[in-house]
């Protein structure tokens, strides 16, 4: 099957911060234990002249008491267009503009994880998969359905 192209352009990808910072293990803490920490995500949109930013950032067990393992915040941004002589819904649109650009940073940053967590002592750190649906909700305080997330400034990053 000969995949066909998305109306979502994906011009670039970088990262804009990062803090990384290995906390060694105290005695009888496995790998396992100090990998499994929360992960955060917080996400805006900024529309520009030609397309759209979306700005993501992401941290796992980052505080100045961090627990042992690995602790890191990054921020980075996707840039984005859309093709214009294709014809969209206004609700594809919507879905291209925040659940796909939000999937392929997250991707993004999934992959910049995998490289710099390499080389570190407890080994690669996978971000696990992320439920997009349960993101989202908690973003909006509802169910996506298409809609765009209310709360998110277009104009500003975060």
């Amino acid at each position: 099957m000969i995949a066909q192209p998305s109306p979502l352009v994906i011009h670039n990808f970088f990262i804009l911060k990062k803090n990384f910072q290995y906390v060694p293990l105290a005695e009888g803490i496995t790998r396992e234990d100090v990998l499994n920490h929360p992960v955060d995500i917080d996400f805006t949109l900024k529309k520009v002249k030609d397309g759209f930013n979306l700005f993501v950032k992401l941290s796992h067990n980052y505080s100045e008491d961090a627990l042992a393992g690995y602790s890191f915040f990054i921020e980075a941004v996707g840039v984005f267009s859309l093709q214009t002589e294709k014809i969209l819904s206004e609700k594809m649109i919507q879905n291209l503009q925040y659940v796909s650009t939000l999937s392929l940073v997250i991707n993004f940053l999934r992959g910049y994880l995998l490289n710099v967590t390499s080389y570190c002592p407890l080994g690669p750190f996978v971000l696990p998969a992320i439920d997009l649906n349960e993101l989202m909700k908690s973003k909006t305080g509802k169910k996506p359905s298409g809609s765009r997330p209310k709360n998110i400034d277009e104009n500003s990053r975060s």
